[in-house]
């Protein structure tokens, strides 16, 4: 291939180290520049999106924190369970989530009364 024909190609040019065995590939100062300015850009975007995370992960603790107890009415037919029922996180073991909230508003028994009020966990 003549020199010419070498400057004006856009594939990069292979070349082999006899001695080494080794192939070597000749990308050019656009392509590396580009390879470069790429590998910069992944770098920042990826700090980026680690300070958002850490920033609104904080902010997630800080509202958790500050936010006041849920509290409920007691209604004629409820029950620590229908209560747990419809407040305790998806997933959450309700006996679990019925033995915070005697806990928390200091229930001897599970007796509720008409006009009572729960704070919840």
């Amino acid at each position: 291939m003549y020199m010419n024909e070498q400057l004006l190609s856009r594939t990069p040019v292979s070349k082999s180290n006899p001695q080494s065995g080794k192939l070597y590939i000749n990308l050019g100062h656009r392509m590396a520049k580009r390879l470069v300015a790429l590998l910069a850009v992944l770098i920042i975007v990826g700090l980026f999106s680690l300070c958002v995370s850490i920033v609104a992960g904080e902010q997630d603790a800080f509202a958790a924190a500050t936010a006041s107890p849920q509290s409920v009415e007691v209604v004629s037919g409820d029950t620590l369970w229908t209560i747990a029922e419809t407040h305790a996180a998806k997933g959450q073991d309700i006996r679990e989530y019925i033995n915070r909230i005697k806990s928390l508003n200091h229930l001897k028994s599970s007796m509720l009364h008409e006009g009572q009020l729960l704070i919840l966990p």
